[in-house]
């Protein structure tokens, strides 16, 4: 967010609203958050075949695993854009512009 600063400040100095830029950061950041779990995910199924042997009483592609495992990263994700989205709102719009 500090590299886009300059450009968060000349959309909300042109009249974008807080909720507006807020929203494209969060949007961003999720792109970036869904593919990494995307990848991830099919790493990891990848990787089953040799884990087998160290896991018991679990199967080995267990769906809940796999959705609880997606969920409890879209939710940090989710966090981890919406601080620094909050955050770009409340930039001053004259310091941001003469950067």
């Amino acid at each position: 967010m500090s590299r886009r600063r300059r450009e968060m400040g000349i959309r909300m100095a042109l009249g974008a609203p807080a909720g507006t830029v807020r929203s494209m950061v969060v949007r961003d950041g999720g792109r970036l958050a869904i593919a990494g779990i995307a990848c991830g995910s099919a790493g990891a199924i990848a990787a089953t075949r040799f884990l087998r042997s160290l896991l018991f009483g679990v199967s080995a592609t267990e769906p809940a695993v796999f959705a609880a495992a997606a969920a409890v990263l879209a939710g940090v994700a989710l966090v981890a854009t919406w601080i620094p989205a909050r955050t770009a709102t409340k930039v001053d719009l004259l310091e941001a512009l003469r950067d």
